[in-house]
């Protein structure tokens, strides 16, 4: 087994589960704290320097510092998430981490515990080898990405007063994700907002005395159909397509003799690059306030969206892009930089200035399934590349920045 399959196994079996806004989730699985003490004991034993960045009571990011062997060298930052979805309905168990026909199963596997111990195995052949490190190197362990991003967000804010003495700001970030060993060069981004009716409740058998929230909600709906059709003739980006809406819930109502006085919708939107949450924000309180109807005690309420992720520009250098191409095709030869639909911490980083791409072992295909698993040959491709990358002296200040690359494949 190498040290990638068995560090994966173990980070499996320490569950650390996002409830992502649940309250019925068993407080004995939810979490990243079993995972970021196992991590700071981990790099303590390898002699890595650690610190811990506190998001919120009880979450905490760890973040790693491994400065470059030789040199004045510039920095680059890994990003990896500590937490996984829940593993509701699973047809595996989910935190056996178990090795089989050349898979590791369990949630996370895939989603991202398989990146992290890449990352993980890749280390401790950079600090105990005599491999030439030529940059200094960040490793940011985050929590919550996959809920509300809040990890990657204050890794952001804060990340200059973690820097040792001497390190520069990275001039580039690789982001976990399950790639298939692509190199994610730009994403869509997403907002999501809870829209809320208010009216008044009565009982059923006298529906005239109340007014029903469910009834308002059905207007908001169609708004929002609407919408979600123009976007899709909008303005496109080359390569990602077009801006996309969905409404992926709705609640509403507590019994079936009682008017509803309230009912909840939460909307989906994705972002193309030049959209800001801000303006998708505007856009869907112009195209809503009109759409209800006057009724005396029906309101209407948009919150502010309760998560924010920017879409990601292909804002990488060209010779960054194509040293890390050259290292994934000494090991992956199919490997290509690509875009894709969904959202990432990468765009985070990338916001606050430092460019960033996506990569990692797995397909997303295979994250949050009812069989979660990642094979183990990608697993040890992944460790080999990263290793490989980190020895190769490509990063430069100077650099000049690719520009977005229309024949990028999709």
């Amino acid at each position: 087994m190498t040290s990638a399959t068995r560090l994966l196994t173990e980070l499996i079996r320490i569950p650390s589960i996002n409830p992502m806004g649940r309250h019925d989730c068993d407080p004995a699985i939810c979490g990243e704290g079993r995972v970021s003490e196992f991590l700071l004991g981990w790099l303590s034993n390898l002699g890595i320097s650690a610190k811990i960045q506190v998001v919120s009571p009880g979450r905490n990011n760890v973040i790693a510092l491994i400065p470059a062997s030789i040199g004045t060298p510039v920095t680059m930052l890994w990003e990896v998430h500590q937490d996984t979805v829940p593993a509701d309905n699973m047809t595996i168990p989910p935190f056996e981490g178990i090795v089989r026909d050349g898979k590791v199963f369990g949630r996370g596997a895939c989603d991202v515990k398989g990146a992290m111990a890449a990352m993980l195995a890749a280390l401790e052949i950079l600090v105990k080898s005599e491999t030439v490190r030529r940059q200094n190197l960040i490793v940011g362990f985050t929590v919550d990405e996959e809920h509300t991003f809040l990890g990657v967000q204050k890794l952001a804010a804060d990340l200059d007063g973690f820097l040792p003495r001497g390190w520069s700001r990275p001039s580039v970030a690789v982001v976990a994700e399950p790639t298939g060993l692509d190199l994610v060069v730009s994403h869509k981004g997403v907002v999501r907002w809870k829209i809320g009716l208010v009216g008044r409740a009565c009982h059923s058998s006298m529906p005239c005395d109340g007014v029903n929230a469910i009834y308002g909600a059905s207007y908001i709906v169609l708004a929002l159909e609407r919408l979600a059709n123009e976007l899709l003739f909008g303005p496109k980006d080359p390569v990602l397509g077009p801006a996309t809406l969905s409404v992926g819930m709705i609640r509403g109502g507590s019994a079936p003799n009682i008017v509803p006085d309230s009912c909840e919708i939460i909307v989906d939107r994705r972002l193309i690059p030049g959209e800001t949450p801000e303006e998708a924000t505007r856009q869907l309180r112009n195209a809503l306030e009109l759409s209800l109807p006057k009724h005396e005690g029906l309101i209407l309420r948009i919150e502010e969206p309760w998560l924010k992720c920017p879409p990601l520009p292909n804002s990488v250098p060209i010779k960054v892009r194509e040293s890390m191409l050259a290292a994934a095709h000494s090991h992956a030869q199919n490997s290509i930089a690509r875009s894709v639909s969904f959202g990432t911490d990468a765009s985070t980083l990338c916001q606050a200035g430092i460019p960033s791409f996506v990569f990692g072992p797995g397909s997303i295909d295979q994250a949050h399934t009812k069989d979660e698993w990642i094979a183990i040959d990608q697993l040890n491709q992944s460790v080999a590349i990263l290793v490989d990358w980190v020895t190769n002296p490509v990063l430069d200040d100077t650099e000049s920045h690719g520009g977005y690359n229309n024949s990028m494949p999709s």
